[in-house]
């Protein structure tokens, strides 16, 4: 992938109609856990589509971060905490000396 061109995409969306959105995830909807990079093409195809719409996109990503989120039947504030925090174990591997 080339990373120049990755977007940042929401999870859940922050941009839905108000008969698709999920109270606990408006709150959160911003957060660390709630967002991942998708390349051009895969951006389009997720868009502002609601999590069941967006599953196949994460499904044939390029990268497997992606593609364990579309492990994921629904998405909850559960697993947008759950995810944070495991942004934040790899980010520590990563970036913290």
């Amino acid at each position: 992938m080339d990373i120049a061109n990755t977007t940042l995409e929401h999870i859940y969306p922050q941009k839905l109609d108000a008969k698709d959105r999920v109270a606990e995830l408006e709150p959160v909807k911003h957060a660390l856990g709630n967002l991942t990079i998708l390349g051009p093409g895969e951006n389009d195809a997720a868009a502002n589509k609601s999590f069941p719409d967006k599953r196949k996109a994460f499904e044939e990503s390029n990268l497997r971060i992606n593609r364990q989120i579309a492990k994921n039947m629904t998405w909850t504030k559960a697993d947008v905490d759950k995810r944070t925090g495991l942004l934040a174990e790899i980010a520590e591997k990563i970036f913290v000396p």
